[in-house]
Order: structure tokens, then sequence, then C-alpha cells
């Protein structure tokens, strides 16, 4: 068994066991977070030069479903966070040195292009203003830092073209009005709430562009096609609740006995 999925089998009583704290909290609790960051859970794709393990795709899945047969909420926090600790590439190298000297440092993100960046120099520092209004913001309530994917556009409100235009943001979470918005049935304890930015200067060492993402090309996680490592823990976590549930239906069909007869379920033609 691979290391990283051993430390992950011995958080699996406590994640059944929390699983109704984590479920009326609707986001992970701070400690249990910390402690997954800990443990490297939220750095296992990315690679050795951005601070990250290098496990690669394959492990990265194993550990999700394994999280997700002990809680859901737990493995997709897992996959957001390890995910989005690859947004650091794309910016500048001064600020990522920053972020990754911290190894159990949390960064959470929302992949989908939903704000928009303004060139806007303050006190003579380059930087940005942002808005924008991003849905779904897995982990925003652990984090250290938020990221958003946005568009550059110039004054006039047209994206500026070139690789060396920012498309992101990394933001301070009291840089960010976090909504009270997430009170759903499912995964209730990922506290996947929108956030909103609305004319927040951020300066452009928190900003990432594909230019400076480049410096990475060469590593292995950065071949895989970003799609394939966002969907994929998608079905994995399916996975590992599935078998969790099959095995519930096991455990009770051996313990139950339907009423007039001696015959506990498992044994019913």
């Amino acid at each position: 068994m691979h290391p990283v999925l051993a430390k992950a089998q011995a958080f699996l009583p406590e994640l059944r066991e929390r699983g109704q704290e984590i479920d009326d909290n609707r986001y992970l609790p701070q400690d249990l977070a910390d402690r997954l960051a800990a443990a490297g859970f939220y750095r296992v794709c990315a690679p050795e030069s951005l601070g990250g393990l290098n496990v690669g795709p394959r492990v990265a899945l194993e550990l999700v479903e394994m999280l997700a047969g002990a809680n859901g909420s737990a493995a997709w926090c897992t996959f957001i966070c390890y995910t989005s600790h690859l947004h650091i590439a794309s910016m500048p190298e001064t600020y990522r040195s920053k972020i990754t000297a911290d190894p159990d440092v949390i960064v959470s993100s929302v992949f989908a292009p939903s704000g928009t960046a303004v060139r806007a120099d303050k006190n003579g520092e380059r930087g940005y203003r942002v808005n924008g209004h991003w849905k779904w913001g897995s982990s925003c309530r652990n984090a250290h830092w938020i990221c958003g994917a946005l568009v550059e556009v110039d004054n006039s409100g047209a994206p500026v073209p070139g690789d060396g235009a920012v498309n992101r943001a990394v933001f301070a979470p009291g840089e960010l009005d976090i909504q009270d918005n997430w009170h759903v049935s499912g995964l209730k304890g990922t506290g996947s709430s929108d956030y909103i930015a609305r004319d927040v200067w951020v300066p452009a060492q928190r900003m990432g562009s594909l230019a400076a993402a480049e410096a990475f090309a060469g590593e292995h996680i950065f071949k895989f096609p970003r799609f394939g490592l966002l969907s994929t823990p998608c079905g994995a976590i399916a996975l590992g609740m599935a078998r969790a549930a099959v095995d519930e239906v096991v455990t009770v069909a051996k313990e139950k006995t339907p009423q007039g007869r001696s015959d506990n379920v498992r044994r019913l033609p």
C-alpha cells in the first residue's frame, strides 16, 4: 500500500465517527482540514518543485475513493484542494515560493472563469481591480488562500489577448464576501459556498498567467488533461460512497431478522 493511502486508512474511523458533526457544520471542522493538509493529502499531485508529493493521479484517485468510503465531504474537499494546489504554478515565482514555504497550506479554487481583472496600479505597485462571483467554492471556509479563475479585460471590457494576460487571482479569505448559501441534502460538509469579489485590488504577484505556468510544462502532472484531473475524482468519490452503501446493506442483512422469521435477511430465498 502506498504510504499516502496508509495515512488515509488511519483517518477512516474518525471520519465515520464525525460524519454528523461534519454535516451539521456544513464544512469540514478546521482541525480536521488542518490534519488532512498536514498528512499531505492536499498536495498529493503537485510536483516536488511546488512542495508537492508528486504521487500522480492514480494514487490521488485511490486516496479520495478510500476517504469517500468513510465520509464523502472529506473526500470531496481533498480532491478540490489537491487540484487547487496546482494553481500556484501560474503565479510569479516570488509569491509562489512564499505560499509553498508552508507545506500545510490549504488552497481552494473555482476553475470556471467567473470574474474579470482590469489593470489598476496602486501607490506605484502593479496590480489589478478584480470583480467576480464564483459558485461552488468547496473548501473555501478552510482555505488560507482562495483562487478564482477570471479573464483580464481592458478598460472597455474587451478581453486582453495572449498568454501574458492574467487568468486567475489568489485572494486572502478576508478580501472576499463568502456567502452562507450551502444548504443541501448531499455532500453537506463540503462548504461549497459562493464567494464574491467587489472591486478588490490584488497585487500582480498574486495574479496567475499561462506564461508563468510554462515553467512547469515538463512536469508530468501538467501533461495530464486538466479536465481529466478534475472529472475523474468525481467518479472515484462516487465509487467510494457506493461501496460504503453496499457494505452497510450487507451488514444490516447479516443482523436483521424479519418479523415472523427466525432467519436473518441474508438467508431469505
